[in-house]
């Protein structure tokens, strides 16, 4: 509050402002914001981690399950596992638009560097619409790996502040997690070794179970309940599955070498 200069109300309280209408799924909304005069969600447009769609995370997502708090995003992701949220999302917006005092959001579009490469105000009427046509913009800037194949991929950190899965499925080409999502086409990489987990994630290994091998420093990062409770709510326990772990870098580059096929060692692409 000294920082911004202004009153912060945070809870996990929220109450119900509807249902949808072919399946009963309640819709539920942040109390508070409920009670305000003008809701602005702010939010950045980019690929999502566990499913592909028209639109994916931006201000959609922020009003369903962001706003919907910790119980609005498990109704979400345990409806997801039937009805994708490639569908849930646009019909759920449209009935917090309708009934909710949204005057507008703020859309974000970051570059591979993660820098601010875009920054637009949109009505609300133009939330999914533009929304779409930003998610395309953001596939085209998106940070990516330079190879469409690799044998061994070592990531020196992975965590929250990177991506909600831990590292970013669309840059890994995997999805091991997902219930009915098929992954993506590319890249290939048969092993990946994962070394740590960012400060800022705070011990959040949400997504380890992506990587093939960790080094024991990550797992000693670990905080399993904030991680566990992470996985119940995205419904994504496979996502925190336990790697194994192995003492040295070295032990992890030897673990993904001798585990990748007949290889030329000259030809080994890491």
């Amino acid at each position: 509050e000294e920082a911004i200069g202004c009153e912060i109300r945070s809870s996990m309280d929220v109450v119900e402002v509807g249902r949808t209408a072919d399946r009963d799924v309640p819709v539920v909304a942040d109390a508070n914001a409920v009670a305000a005069d003008a809701i602005v969600p702010i939010n950045r447009v980019k690929p999502h981690t566990d499913f592909d769609g028209t639109v994916e995370s931006g201000l959609s997502k922020m009003l369903v399950i962001g706003m919907g708090k910790q119980r609005g995003a498990k109704i979400a992701h345990d409806w997801a596992v039937d009805w994708s949220l490639r569908d849930m999302i646009p019909e759920i917006t449209e009935q917090l638009l309708a009934e909710l005092p949204v005057v507008g959001g703020v859309a974000i579009v970051e570059d591979q560097r993660d820098e601010t490469a875009l920054l637009e105000g949109i009505p609300p009427e133009g939330f999914l619409d533009r929304e779409a046509e930003l998610l395309e913009t953001a596939y085209e800037i998106m940070p990516t790996l330079p190879f469409e194949e690799l044998d061994v991929l070592v990531l020196d950190r992975q965590g929250k502040d990177i991506s909600g899965q831990g590292m970013d499925t669309n840059v890994i080409g995997r999805r091991p997690f997902a219930i009915q999502e098929p992954e993506p086409e590319s890249p290939e990489i048969k092993r990946i070794f994962t070394r740590g987990l960012t400060e800022v994630t705070h011990g959040n290994a949400m997504g380890m179970g992506s990587a093939d091998f960790v080094h024991r420093d990550l797992l000693a990062e670990v905080e399993m309940p904030t991680t566990l409770i992470n996985a119940l709510t995205a419904s994504t326990t496979r996502g925190v599955r336990l790697p194994p772990a192995v003492e040295t870098d070295r032990a992890g580059l030897v673990a993904c070498l001798s585990t990748i096929g007949v290889v030329d060692p000259s030809t080994v692409r890491v």
